[in-house]
């Protein structure tokens, strides 16, 4: 028996199946209107050209195959339908010698011939379609653009195109919205104007006059990709009325934060070594002196040296004079309240009259393992807003709260697994997720109760409950000491909220006092506090609001983390 041929060479040297009613379709298309002959004739030639090619060999170029196809009708007496099969394939060929793709500029001296091959391999590439498929589709948008007969098509026509035909045979096609992350000329000269500054999914701020606003439009720009090419619709939607905020979006590829310990093992010039070799990977570097170190003046003149740089630095010390020199300065330091308190009053109101330290407090942990110790990283941010949350549940309507939090909660989980498996292909990595306007919630939601009151810790406790099974079930590792400052998240939200401009939320777990101190249900309840040292020193009580007794010797070295963190005031 004669071996049938199987495999087609095409016009562009790739081989597929050889497809017998895709070949009668076109003989019978080349008849209708000639020649009335019925269905069956062509399936039978069809049958003769492959038992023709069979003894011959198993690949044949579709050229022959044509030429084969003329000869036999021709045999048959179909004169007028071989000479109509001719004639339909001679227009195809020169519909696409014609045509000629041009490049988004529109001029001819652009242009170039078409070319299904590289249309195929920009499927391949750029759809992540495999080879046969991507050929398949490429074959369907040449045939659609020689039956229109163009002689000239754009690029993104042909994006069009090859959209569309993804969608009819049910493959996934990228939105035409994605060829307009870019700005429109208004805007762009409105920020190059220094008029206002990018929006990113938010109303354009009043920004400085004469300032340098092209950091700001790179940022714009791959906050709008993260946008419509990372995150889903709803997760969009999400960002855009205010459900929640990821203050770090304009440059998502990069870490939130970075903490740097000084070691018992390194030398000073090696830890500053350090802090330089890490300049640039995050978004703001954190470096830590524990008490324990011994400094010198190249620890002590370090900020200054650092300062003026794009990156956003943290001072964080324990060392009571070193903290003293750095805030003399004018540079902002954050210490832990044991460390503070362990301080004589001389040397507490010196640190309190310089209004650059601020105190920070967790609850007592284990060290983490020896590389975090030295290096902490921190993946990725995001603020939840809480404050619209109950404004729209009501007084009193807890479960609803609870649900509108979950819902805002979920959409900016899945939003940073996203950003991170796209950006850096991190699994499981470490993020902090912060409240915003947690007083004025709980304040909206609780009507007439005390914020101090049994009511209102349940209800922040099962909130960070809450938190950290949708960071969890996002595969994601829940981070809450020293969080990365949120910058104008809480202005922002506030503005989508219908606030007042001046209006703003605030950040973090703490229900503070007229006085600038935690209250009690904080020091309870929260994961991480920050507050002034010149408010600890005018109220002296916060000590006694710690449900646990105060260890004053508590250091970076021991069982027990420190409480570290960074400084939310300067801005």
């Amino acid at each position: 028996m004669a071996r049938l041929v199987s495999r087609v060479r095409k016009r562009d040297g790739s081989e597929e199946s050889f497809d017998g009613p895709r070949l009668a379709d076109s003989l019978r298309a080349a008849a209708a209107g000639v020649q009335n002959l019925g269905d069956a004739w062509a399936d039978e030639l069809v049958e003769a050209i492959r038992l023709e090619f069979g003894t011959t060999s198993s690949t044949i170029a579709t050229l022959e195959i044509a030429r084969l196809a003329t000869h036999l009708m021709r045999e048959m007496g179909l004169h007028r339908v071989a000479r109509s099969y001719s004639d339909f394939r001679k227009l195809l060929e020169d519909a696409m010698a014609r045509l000629r793709v041009h490049t988004r500029n529109g001029t001819r001296a652009h242009s170039r011939p078409w070319d299904r091959h590289q249309l195929a391999l920009s499927l391949v590439r750029d759809r992540y379609l495999d080879l046969t498929t991507a050929r398949r589709v490429s074959s369907l948008v040449e045939r659609r653009l020689v039956m229109a007969d163009l002689g000239h098509i754009t690029g993104r026509v042909i994006t069009a195109m090859a959209d569309n035909e993804c969608r009819s045979l049910g493959l996934h096609s990228d939105p035409l919205a994605t060829e307009y992350v870019g700005v429109d000329r208004s805007e762009l000269r409105a920020w190059l104007g220094g008029d206002c500054l990018p929006s990113v999914m938010g109303a354009p701020h009043l920004g400085p006059e004469g300032g340098d606003l092209r950091p700001a439009l790179g940022e714009e720009l791959l906050a709008r990709f993260a946008i419509e090419e990372v995150l889903t619709p709803a997760q969009a939607e999400g960002i855009s009325i205010g459900r929640f905020h990821l203050p770090h979006l304009g440059d998502w590829m990069r870490s939130s934060r970075i903490l740097l310990r000084w070691q018992a093992d390194e030398s000073e010039a090696e830890f500053w070594q350090r802090v330089r070799d890490c300049r640039g990977q995050s978004h703001e570097l954190q470096v830590f002196i524990p008490r324990s170190a011994a400094w010198t003046e190249l620890s002590q003149d370090a900020p200054t040296w650092f300062s003026g740089g794009a990156d956003k630095m943290r001072w964080l010390c324990d060392n009571h004079e070193l903290a003293r020199r750095w805030a003399g300065h004018g540079h902002w330091v954050s210490m832990s309240a044991a460390s503070f308190a362990a301080a004589d009053d001389s040397m507490q109101r010196m640190l309190a009259h310089s209004e650059r330290v601020t105190l920070t407090w967790q609850p007592p942990k284990r060290l983490p393992p020896a590389a975090e110790h030295r290096e902490d990283q921190l993946a990725a941010t995001a603020v939840i807003n809480l404050a619209r949350c109950a404004q729209e549940a009501g007084p009193w309507q807890t479960s609803e709260f609870m649900e509108d939090v979950a819902a805002s909660l979920e959409l900016a989980c899945t939003s940073l697994e996203a950003l991170l498996l796209r950006g850096r292909g991190t699994e499981h990595a470490r993020v902090c997720l912060l409240p915003a306007g947690l007083d004025q919630a709980l304040a909206q939601l609780l009507p007439d109760e005390a914020l101090s009151g049994d009511r209102a810790r349940r209800t922040i406790l099962s909130l960070r409950s809450m938190f950290e099974r949708h960071i969890r079930a996002a595969q994601l590792r829940p981070e809450h000491g020293a969080p990365p400052h949120p910058g104008p998240a809480g202005t922002r939200l506030a503005q989508r909220d219908g606030l007042n401009p001046d209006a703003g939320y605030a950040m973090g777990w703490a229900l503070q006092l007229d006085s600038g101190v935690p209250a009690s249900t904080s020091f309870q309840t929260a994961p991480w506090l920050q507050f002034p040292a010149a408010a600890a020193v005018q109220d002296s009580s916060w000590m006694q609001r710690i449900p646990k007794p105060l260890d004053i010797g508590l250091d970076i070295d021991s069982d027990f983390g420190s409480d570290i963190g960074t400084d939310f005031n300067d801005s």
